[in-house]
């Protein structure tokens, strides 16, 4: 089990996450505030928060550093090495892995059980290799939740309070700023095979452009702004210009070019989820395109009045409607979207079980399907909280987490809290893992199994079906989804 060091010593994250700042009633749940962590024994709101944080973290550090899941590059060694120096200061210093697996471009599907036996060397990320995967063409959907996931984590990486600005600071995030960094050089890769090797790349839906727009304008945005209130230095634009030889500010507007192609060449939406994932794929857009958000915002009201006439009675639907309709709202200030998301929102609750925490005509899921349900409960709970009672909110949000996520063995593994330094932990060890979840070397396969999502789950008589086939464009989609409950941290939902 020393292997599982890599993944703390590698990407571990500052346990004393900032909380919330709940808006409206939805400050008054009980189950929020009131109630401590060491008060509960029971599976409560903050547990599923943090625990989703951790998810994230491992599914996409999983993917993109050590299963050799795509096809895969290595970094100029002086490179390596100027990115050191960055992450690093008196306080703590950076450490590279040996036998990474940084991916120019990622797979679709793949199997997660390792294929090598563990050789005691804890950053030796060869342990961790997973067999070869399927070699299709990338899809859209793979390209875009990936590079979307990636830049999340690189702003979660760039907090000052979270993880230390060097020489500014007292916190000894050196690993965590360095592997910010490393996910900056590996998402820059990435956007160079998509743009010069079109070959590699087949959309299989027409969605699948809307996600590759999101996640090009996201980064575009991104790399376009020099500091915030919560970053000083934005060392991601620096680690761009060093690659590019020119301006962080000039590869934003290349990004943004590539972007503006995506858009102008948009399929129009036929479907729920087309229209859902065109919205937001045009509020990424609008974030970084501030010249021509007039036009953008005209036909985000032009989606939304059409997603709002179609009609359909599915849960899925319904869900891809709230997330839709409530981004619309955001963007066109019209309330009257949000008043039909609560109402979608209500009606697709109607058929909620609490105390199975599922729904009645859906009892199999997908990492894809629970990206899309967790995004509707989330966004009514940023957005529309007082609108559908907090409480009730925290709650049924809380019980479907609970069972398709961590009673169903949707995450396959995780590492064990004893690995996690004490003065990083949580009050209790369900803040970081549910206590049925197995640990790598015990999760199936002659060497262990990854700590990242199943492709399906499903709900049969005495307990949970499922497979260890991983889907990287569900399992990235719901690792967004999960840190986008930190929206304080970092905010899934583009507002301009």
């Amino acid at each position: 089990m020393k292997f599982l060091t890599a993944i703390l010593i590698l990407i571990s994250l500052n346990l004393n996450a900032e909380s919330i700042d709940f808006k409206s009633d939805f400050a008054n749940s009980v189950d929020l505030i009131t109630i401590t962590p060491e008060q509960s024994t029971e599976f409560k709101f903050f547990h599923m928060q943090e625990q989703a944080y951790w998810y994230s973290l491992y599914n996409l550090g999983t993917l993109i550093m050590r299963s050799g899941l795509g096809e895969k590059f290595m970094p100029d060694i002086a490179m390596v090495k100027k990115m050191v120096q960055m992450a690093s200061d008196e306080h703590s210093t950076a450490m590279p892995p040996k036998n990474p697996a940084l991916l120019k471009r990622v797979f679709n599907y793949g199997n997660p059980e390792y294929v090598n036996a563990n050789n005691g060397n804890p950053m030796d990320f060869n342990n961790l290799r997973w067999a070869p995967g399927d070699n299709d063409p990338t899809t859209g959907a793979t390209f875009g939740w990936t590079l979307i996931e990636e830049v999340e984590w690189i702003k979660q990486f760039n907090l000052d309070n979270h993880f230390g600005d060097p020489g500014h600071n007292n916190i000894p995030g050196a690993q965590q700023r360095f592997v910010g960094l490393v996910l900056c050089a590996e998402s820059l890769m990435q956007i160079k095979d998509f743009k010069m090797n079109p070959g590699n790349y087949q959309n299989s839906h027409r969605s699948d452009a809307y996600v590759a727009l999101s996640a090009i304008s996201n980064f575009s945005q991104y790399l376009g702004i020099s500091s915030t209130q919560k970053m000083r230095e934005n060392r991601c634009a620096k680690v761009a210009s060093m690659m590019s030889g020119k301006p962080a500010s000039e590869i934003s507007k290349d990004l943004l070019k590539m972007a503006k192609k995506l858009y102008q060449n948009m399929p129009e939406p036929v479907i729920t989820k087309d229209y859902s994932l065109a919205i937001q794929a045009l509020s990424w857009y609008g974030y970084a395109n501030v010249a021509d958000r007039t036009a953008i915002k005209a036909k985000i009201k032009k989606y939304a009045d059409e997603l709002v006439a179609w009609t359909s009675q599915h849960i899925m639907n319904q869900a891809y409607k709230v997330r839709g309709l409530l981004n619309a709202a955001r963007i066109t200030g019209d309330d009257g979207y949000k008043n039909v998301a609560v109402a979608y929102y209500l009606r697709m609750m109607d058929d909620y079980i609490p105390s199975m925490g599922l729904f009645i005509d859906k009892m199999s899921f997908s990492s894809d399907d629970i990206a899309v349900l967790l995004g509707a409960f989330n966004s009514i709970r940023v957005f529309a909280a007082n609108d559908v009672g907090a409480q009730k909110l925290a709650k049924d949000m809380t019980s479907f987490f609970l069972n398709v996520v961590n009673k169903s063995g949707l995450q396959l593994s995780a590492p064990p809290v004893s690995f996690i330094p004490p003065y990083k932990r949580k009050p209790a060890d369900m803040f970081h893992r549910y206590p049925t979840t197995p640990v790598p070397p015990k999760a199936g396969g002659a060497n262990g199994t990854a700590p990242v999502f199943s492709s399906q789950v499903t709900k049969v008589r005495n307990g949970w079906a499922g497979d260890t086939k991983f889907d990287t464009a569900g399992a990235m989609h719901l690792s967004n989804e999960m840190l986008w409950f930190y929206v304080n941290q970092v905010n899934g939902f583009p507002k301009w």
